[in-house]
């Protein structure tokens, strides 16, 4: 009798094992959820706005493809150790449907507002891991948004203190909800301290 036998990734699998396997996964998925919500104070994985350290604004942003309207839209939202808002932006980009750069394009405006405000000492908060990840790392890259990421390091230099953090996109609804509201009807930007 010939038995049936399962090729996955070059490895072959019996098919009861495969079942025993399937069967253990959603255990296995469940205990991992349970590790992720024990260790959320984790800032790579916070689900809500934290304050930041005194004399500290914190900047969250966010860019989504508007699509409709044939572009994507910025926001960016300031606030300091208070959690009070000093400062907001929505822009428009016509002809842009990236989500990554449009998420490039929201750290660079925060990035702007920051200098024209005379904050010295910020964070920038967003909810794009990869993008995070990129202005975080010391190397250059060769993706589409290298060149928005190296402006981005440029312009640290005029601070005392920058930093890069990652939120959940449950800490970063205020930003989504500016970057959702920009139209093409206020091309340009719209922002108020």
């Amino acid at each position: 009798m010939v038995r049936n036998k399962i090729v996955w990734d070059k490895e072959v699998i019996e098919p009861l094992s495969m079942v025993v396997q399937a069967r253990a996964f959603p255990g296995a998925f469940r205990k991992a959820q349970v590790l992720v919500m024990r260790d959320s104070h984790s800032p790579s994985l916070q689900t809500v706005w934290v304050h930041p350290p005194n004399g500290v604004i914190k900047l969250n942003f966010d860019g989504a493809v508007l699509g409709v309207r044939q572009g994507i839209g910025t926001g960016v939202i300031a606030r300091n150790e208070n959690g009070h808002y000093v400062g907001w932006l929505s822009k428009f980009f016509s002809a842009i449907h990236d989500p990554k750069r449009a998420e490039a394009l929201a750290a660079h405006e925060a990035m702007e507002l920051s200098i024209r405000m005379g904050w010295r000492e910020i964070i920038l908060e967003e909810d794009c891991l990869q993008v995070i990840s990129k202005l975080r790392s010391p190397n250059t890259n060769s993706s589409f948004i290298s060149s928005l990421v190296s402006d981005i390091k440029c312009l640290v230099s005029n601070f005392i203190c920058v930093s890069f953090s990652h939120v959940k996109r449950a800490g970063n609804r205020v930003a989504h909800s500016l970057a959702r509201l920009a139209t093409s009807s206020h091309e340009g930007s719209v922002d108020h301290p």
